[in-house]
């Protein structure tokens, strides 16, 4: 089970130029220019790993399960890594998501589920593994970049939306569930997400559409 916490780049990006605009250029003193453009960046950087690291907290309070109380998510930078001991069942994986999903911004949290065997039985390689966690990231973030935007799903509504891939794979691609909860789309919008999905795999690798599952609250 894979996290990735979206938009870190971007935010810090917009809060670098954000910290950047209210700096006084009208000072002649260069070295306190660039002392109090250095000061308000890093506040501003600051506050987006503030946030951050809230949400890895919740991330880790939402992952808790009662059958392997042991259970504990590791974080790298804006990534984290969940090992259970077993595959999660459906209902977990829902539970999951139905507790992220309670967030002011549950569009946060690029959620995967990778099983570690085949259809067939087979164990994944773990060199391979990492491999099918980013193409599982990769479907999300197609499916939620082709949703959003003018006559379709304002940006405003997709943000209390989460997506999140269920993956089971093949020795060849593999079938993907999507999982969808936080705010129930429309009728309309349902078939958006669908097509979307459909659009975002590719056929010719072995990779096919499996259910849409609805988590919601």
């Amino acid at each position: 089970i894979s996290v990735d916490f979206t938009g870190v780049g971007v935010d810090n990006a917009y809060e670098q130029m954000r910290a950047l605009s209210t700096v006084n250029y009208a000072q002649k003193d260069k070295a306190a220019l660039l002392k109090e453009a250095f000061q308000k960046v890093q506040a501003n950087v600051d506050n987006v790993t503030t946030d951050m690291n809230q949400a890895k907290r919740t991330f880790t309070v939402a992952a808790r399960n009662p059958s392997d109380p042991g259970l504990a998510p590791q974080f790298s930078g804006d990534d984290g890594i969940l090992m259970p001991k077993k595959n999660w069942s459906q209902h977990e994986k829902s539970s999951l998501l139905k507790l992220l999903s309670k967030t002011e911004d549950p569009s946060k949290y690029r959620v995967t589920f990778v099983k570690t065997e085949f259809d067939t039985g087979g164990i994944v390689p773990v060199a391979e593994r990492s491999q099918r966690v980013v193409r599982a990231e990769g479907i999300e973030k197609a499916v939620r970049e082709a949703v959003i935007g003018m006559d379709k799903i304002p940006s405003h509504k997709a943000k209390k939306m989460i997506f999140a891939i269920d993956s089971i794979p093949a020795t060849s691609g593999g079938k993907f569930n999507l999982i969808i909860g936080g705010l129930k789309p429309t009728e309309e919008e349902k078939k958006l997400i669908l097509d979307a999905f459909k659009k975002s795999l590719l056929l010719k690798e072995g990779e096919i559409s499996g259910e849409i599952i609805e988590a919601f609250n």
